[in-house]
Parts: C-alpha cells; structure tokens; sequence
C-alpha cells in the first residue's frame, strides 16, 4: 500500500515537472528567427529578428510585402525597409520600436516623411504572436516631434519554419 502510494506521489510530481517545463518552453521561445506579419489594414511583412547585447533585446529588420496605399503621403512613392529594436518585457511578451522612411525614387532621391512604430508582441505559442501597435509620422523626417499619430492597429506574426 505504500509502495502504491510512493508511486502514486512520484508519477504525480513527473507530470507536474513536465506540465510545467512545456509551459515554460512555449511562452520563453524568444523573438530570434525570421516571421512572416500581416495587418487586417493591409501591411504585410517579413521580419528578421536577431539578438543583441542579451538574452532579453536584440535587432529587427524588416522587408514590406504589401502596404497599403494611403502611406504613400504627397511626394513619396516607396517605404524603406524598416531597421529597430525589441526587447523582452517578461515571459511571452516584447516592446519593439522600428524606423522607416517614406522616400521619393525619382532623382534627386529625397526622404519626405519618417515612421517610427512601438508597441507589444505577445507570443500565443513558440510560432505565432499578436501585435498591438502605434504608428507616428514625422515630417520633415529630421523631425524629433510627431506631426501626427496616424493610427493605431494590430496584428499577428508567424515564424517560418522548415518545411
């Protein structure tokens, strides 16, 4: 009876330890990798998140692969890519800030307005994570006050995986 009972009270612990440890390892997955993000407004990305100085920031890059029309403000015809940071808040959850640039091509090439967009990942799982975000506008790009906040939104990332 005993015997039964020690058995009992180890099985119950290794199936605690292990809930625990998958717990543990899906919301601490970390930001490193490459996600692919969309919009319900349209934008639509591919991400390279890589680490910093820590284990809790690191760098982003990003490559548009659609957005929308209307960021396209008089005199511009293209965004750049966008360059940023992240960091990690606490388990499962990340503050990131990039920058881009609102550009015309046509010769001279000049920049017309400056995005900057902060906000919150939080992973739902190692592979998938929701996005809230702000967007502000800075025109001229040299600006260090927003002309405008231009909207607010969210959104959800995928990290690509091998197939």
């Amino acid at each position: 009876m005993i015997k039964r009972h020690m058995v009992g009270i180890a099985l119950a612990t290794a199936l605690a330890l292990a809930a625990g440890s998958a717990w543990s390892a899906s919301n601490d997955c970390g930001r490193v990798g490459t996600w692919f993000g969309a919009t319900p407004g349209g934008f639509s990305w591919l991400g390279t998140d890589t680490p910093g100085m820590s284990a809790t920031t690191g760098q982003m890059s990003l490559e548009w692969v659609a957005v929308p029309a209307t960021l396209f403000i008089a005199g511009a015809n293209h965004v750049t890519g966008a360059k940023g940071i992240w960091q990690k808040i606490k388990q499962g959850e990340y503050e990131f800030s990039w920058t881009a640039y609102g550009v015309n091509t046509n010769p001279p090439q000049t920049p017309i307005y400056r995005l900057r967009v902060s906000g919150l990942v939080t992973h739902t799982d190692c592979n998938n994570a929701n996005i809230s975000y702000t967007i502000e506008l800075f025109i001229p790009p040299s600006a260090s006050i927003p002309f405008q906040a231009i909207m607010d939104g969210t959104g959800t990332e995928t990290r690509m995986l091998l197939p």
